[in-house]
């Protein structure tokens, strides 16, 4: 099976303002390093903290509030996509 890594990173986000919600495109996890936050993935809710692994396959849709501090991976299986320009942070959101 073939994947291409997308985004593979250090994140830090601060306290979130507003809730943003967005639709997963690939395969992504996150490993939280710190941080208080909570995550709906499809209206599902998970308060995060250190040491916690948050896993999302496409379809899904995705948000959160709060801060954190984690690694992402982001992985197509596809092979099709641009890693060059991706950002999962940049595509598919809807601010509210």
């Amino acid at each position: 099976m073939d994947f291409k890594i997308l985004e593979c990173k250090h994140f830090v986000a601060p306290s979130a303002k507003r809730l943003i919600t967005r639709t997963v495109t690939d395969y992504e996890f996150d490993l939280y390093l710190k941080g208080d936050r909570t995550i709906y993935i499809d209206s599902r809710r998970s308060d995060i903290k250190k040491g916690d692994i948050s896993f999302r396959r496409p379809g899904q849709s995705v948000c959160s509030i709060g801060d954190y501090d984690c690694y992402i991976l982001t992985l197509d299986f596809s092979c099709e996509k641009d890693n060059d320009r991706y950002s999962r942070n940049n595509i598919n959101t809807v601010q509210r």
